[in-house]
């Protein structure tokens, strides 16, 4: 669905329309995306972008207290993240960590504009 706005998709499907259907319609095409958003909404609520520290000082480093100055940001889904971090405490520690919880998740990809992903 890249570049095409998931709610007017979902309205698209529940309306059986073709792809020349206009969603501008007061009282049709404008409830359709307004359900089609509400739907989505609590699916938002939980895959959104959050920024993780990547550290790449060693555990026994003993020169930075908190942060490392070498650390970076990483974009993470919200809720892949902490679905990994639940089932491994020690996810984040192995090579290629962040593959699986990478910002924009594949649900994240099925709920957000891809304007609105470029935003976040």
């Amino acid at each position: 669905m890249t570049g095409a706005d998931p709610a007017v998709e979902a309205a698209r499907r529940a309306w059986g329309a073709g792809a020349d259907w206009e969603f501008n319609d007061r009282t049709t095409g404008g409830m359709s995306l307004a359900a089609a958003r509400e739907a989505l909404a609590p699916v938002r609520a939980l895959h959104y972008r959050i920024d993780i520290a990547a550290t790449s000082c060693v555990e026994e480093c003993e020169v930075h207290e908190d942060e490392c100055p070498l650390d970076v940001k990483v974009p993470v889904c919200r809720e892949c993240y902490r679905i990994a971090e639940e089932a491994d405490l020690y996810f984040s520690e192995r090579p290629g960590w962040h593959e699986p919880v990478a910002w924009p998740c594949a649900t994240a990809r099925l709920a957000y504009t891809a304007e609105e992903l470029e935003r976040k």
